[in-house]
């Protein structure tokens, strides 16, 4: 382009310089017969202000777009620089990433190249406008002369026509340069949307594996400590069985020397068991011979025993028909089997353990009956009076001082066996016991039944 614009400077700027000196030979040579050339140079002159101001909005429209298009060079440039430093941190994938990147910086460098052209150009372009527009000032100035210096310029204004139809020429080049010039920047412009998308595309890319980058961290950050946790549980793990180990080890020296303590007292308990098993012979021999006379004994036991419960059955046999005849015949005191009942209205109010003044005097009886039979006795004769209290079924009232039936049969064992005390029976000689409606006599559900089963019953028996 500079080739093309300084020719056209060096055939302006000789003539400008020299349009003075050429007026003034024309001035003196050539008549006043020239109103015709100048409509023509003032027709030219509009036509090249007119073409200076078209080229002045045109260099300003480029230095525009030309600045527009630094921007977005510039903008570009940070985001591939940015787009660079993430796709630094990525995968394999991010390697196509980055071959696309430097695909696009190379692409960006070349615009940029475009764009430093069409700069150079524009001011080469600035430069010419200038030429000119110091062109247009001359011709102004000439024109504004004299009449009579402008007829002196007739010949040299067909050299300035003919220099006109240059620069026209030249315009006609600097327009289809322009032309091109825009339609570069029209492909710039292309290239850069379609950078602009794919840009975009990066991004959304770019974002897509940053959060699976981020899910992908926070995952190897649990595994990481997950992994943590297991190798300090497996390290603990490791120290208990090392610990364990020690402490077997320890065990099993020691156990080492009680097996050795142990055989030796082994060795000890064979030699001992060779001296005992002669002593057990004779053992044998003695343990059968005392076989023989403890099955004597037990005979003699068994017998003496036999003899002792035959008397003991004599004696209960005499306290109870004792008591039969201190106590009379009487419906509610009978004998049943080994045992001597009675009912036990004659002793206790209802829901009582308090013997009544009637109670006392039948257990007044009961007691002087034993003490006879006592007397009796032979002292080798281990027995006890045994008193049993037994109630029937029916609940106690709510206000009694007794929690159950089987509370309240005990209470009044004891009571007779306290009085039976207090009238000189000896307590080692007495035992009592309560069961409550768990032993009935008679199982109906009649009052005559319930009666039947609220007991008082003696029993002479071993201890």
């Amino acid at each position: 382009m500079r080739h093309r614009i300084w020719p056209v400077l060096a055939l302006v700027l000789p003539v400008w310089m020299a349009a003075p000196s050429t007026a003034s030979a024309q001035e003196e040579s050539t008549p006043p017969t020239a109103p015709a050339g100048t409509a023509a140079e003032t027709g030219g002159v509009d036509e090249i202000q007119a073409l200076i101001e078209r080229m002045r909005k045109k260099v300003e429209d480029m230095n525009r777009a030309a600045a527009e298009r630094d921007k977005a060079l510039e903008f570009l440039e940070k985001q591939v620089e940015e787009a660079t430093k993430v796709i630094g941190t990525t995968t394999q994938t991010t390697e196509a990433l980055r071959e696309k990147t430097t695909a696009l910086s190379s692409e960006l460098e070349d615009i940029a190249q475009v764009r430093d052209r069409l700069s150079t150009e524009v001011s080469e372009r600035e430069k010419l406008l200038a030429a000119l527009e110091q062109r247009v000032a001359a011709l102004t100035d000439m024109l504004g002369l004299e009449r009579p210096d402008r007829y002196k310029l007739g010949d040299s204004l067909e050299a300035l026509r003919t220099r006109l139809d240059a620069t026209l020429e030249e315009r006609d080049e600097l327009a289809r340069q322009l032309a091109e010039a825009k339609r570069q920047l029209a492909e710039a412009e292309r290239q850069r949307a379609s950078l602009e998308e794919q840009r975009a595309a990066l991004q959304q890319r770019l974002a897509g594996l940053e959060e699976e980058g981020r899910q992908r961290e926070q995952e190897a950050q649990q595994r990481i400590a997950e992994l943590g946790r297991e190798i300090q549980d497996r390290e603990a793990r490791l120290a208990e069985l090392e610990q364990r180990l020690g402490v077997g080890q320890e065990r099993i020296r020691a156990m080492n020397e009680e097996i050795a303590r142990l055989n030796r007292q082994l060795a000890a308990l064979k030699d001992l068991l060779g001296s005992l098993d002669q002593k057990l012979q004779e053992a044998d021999l003695r343990n059968k011979r005392q076989q023989t006379r403890i099955a004597d004994l037990t005979l003699r036991l068994n017998a003496a025993l036999a003899k002792q419960v035959e008397e003991l059955k004599e004696y209960r046999s005499e306290f109870f028909g004792r008591l039969k005849k201190a106590l009379g015949d009487r419906p509610d005191i009978k004998i049943v089997g080994d045992r001597f009942v009675l009912q036990a209205e004659l002793l206790f109010p209802s829901g009582s353990a308090n013997l009544d003044p009637a109670g006392e005097a039948e257990l007044e009886k009961v007691a002087e009956s034993l003490k006879e039979v006592m007397a009796t006795i032979p002292p080798d004769i281990d027995w006890v009076l045994r008193v049993d209290g037994h109630t029937d079924k029916v609940p106690l009232r709510p206000e009694s001082i007794y929690r159950s039936n089987w509370e309240l049969s005990t209470a009044r064992a004891l009571t007779v066996v306290e009085f039976l005390i207090d009238h000189g029976i000896p307590p080692e000689r007495l035992v009592a016991a309560g069961f409550g409606e768990y032993q009935p006599i008679d199982p109906g559900d009649s009052e005559e039944a319930y009666r039947r089963n609220r007991r008082i019953e003696f029993k002479l028996t071993e201890r």
